[in-house]
C-alpha cells in the first residue's frame, strides 16, 4: 500500500500561554483535507520517501522482551511527518475528538483506535514510535488512531 501522508499529531506541553497561533516551521504545511485545530501552530515538519513504514493498529505490548506496537501495518512511499503545538486551555482529549471529527467526516475508516492506558506507554509511543520526545506525556491523557482514506494512510496522537 502506498503511503500518501502519515500526520503525527501531537500536544507538546510546554510551558507557555498563547493567544493566537505562532508562526509554522518554515516549509511547513497541513496535511491535505485535514484542517488544523484552531490557533495550532506547526513545530516540527518533515517529509520523504520511505522504503517501509510501520502504521501502528494496535496498543503497545511487551513482546518477546521488546516494546512495540502489537500490530503493524506496513507500507512505503511518502512520509509526511507534521507535529503541532495547540494552546495549553484545549485538553488532548478535546484535540482528539476535534481530528476524528474531520476524519469521520471525510470518511476515513479508522484502522485502531485507543486512550488512557489501554494504548500503553506514553514513553513508547513518544520516543520509540514517533522519535518526539515532547510528546510523551501521563499515560492517562493519550490518545492515538490510525486511520486510512483513499490512498492515505494516518497516525494521530495526543
Amino acid at each position: 500500500m502506498l503511503i500518501r501522508a502519515i500526520v503525527q499529531i501531537g500536544l507538546v506541553l510546554l510551558l507557555s500561554v498563547a493567544v493566537q497561533a505562532e508562526e509554522d516551521v518554515r516549509g511547513s504545511e497541513d496535511p491535505q483535507h485535514l484542517p488544523r485545530f484552531p490557533l495550532s501552530w506547526i513545530v516540527s515538519y518533515s517529509e520523504g520517501k520511505v522504503p517501509e513504514y510501520a502504521l501502528a493498529t494496535g496498543p503497545m505490548k511487551k513482546l518477546e522482551g521488546v516494546i512495540s506496537p502489537e500490530k503493524i501495518e506496513i507500507s512505503k512511499g511518502l512520509l509526511t511527518r507534521v507535529t503541532y503545538r495547540v494552546p495549553d486551555a484545549h485538553t488532548p482529549k478535546k484535540i482528539f475528538a476535534y481530528y476524528l471529527k474531520n476524519l469521520q467526516s471525510i470518511n476515513a475508516e479508522i484502522l485502531f483506535q485507543c486512550s488512557s492506558r489501554q494504548c500503553g506507554s506514553s514513553n513508547q509511543w513518544a520516543n520509540n514510535y514517533f522519535d518526539v520526545a515532547e510528546l510523551y506525556g501521563i499515560d492517562r491523557t493519550q490518545y492515538y488512531l490510525s486511520a486510512t482514506t483513499g490512498n492515505m494512510q494516518l497516525a494521530l496522537y495526543t
